[in-house]
């Protein structure tokens, strides 16, 4: 949920502008972000996780953009006047734009961990009084 209103915040800075959708999408690109130093026996650079957040949030927004976009078409996006971009639906420009907003996404995840723990921690300690 974090991601998702995060997601559709920086759209509506961007763009002015949003749709529910980009919720659902900026949910699952949080939590496949913050998948990526759980699933490993040692937390991984954090410019490896920045790049690999890129393509994450790229493939997801150009499969999202296909059936909301082309196939729906809802045209919640359309990308097509920007250069190299692809079928309308992503460019480099904002996969350049995915790697620096992981770190966030990364640096956020991990703190609603370290919070989590501790507000478990805490209510275990209340718990055992």
């Amino acid at each position: 949920m974090i991601g998702g209103v995060l997601y559709m915040g920086v759209e509506m800075l961007w763009r002015g502008k949003t749709h529910w959708t980009m919720g659902v999408l900026g949910g699952l690109c949080f939590v496949l972000i913050g998948l990526l130093n759980e699933t490993r026996g040692k937390r991984p650079p954090l410019l490896l996780q920045m790049i690999e957040g890129a393509f994450i949030v790229t493939a997801l927004e150009l499969a999202v953009g296909l059936i909301v976009n082309t196939h729906l078409g809802w045209n919640v996006w359309d990308y097509s006047d920007m250069p190299f971009n692809f079928l309308g639906q992503i460019t480099p420009q904002f996969t350049f734009a995915w790697f620096f907003l992981s770190a966030a996404a990364v640096w956020l995840e991990d703190r609603t961990h370290v919070v989590l723990r501790d507000a478990r921690d805490e209510a275990e300690k209340l718990l055992k009084k």
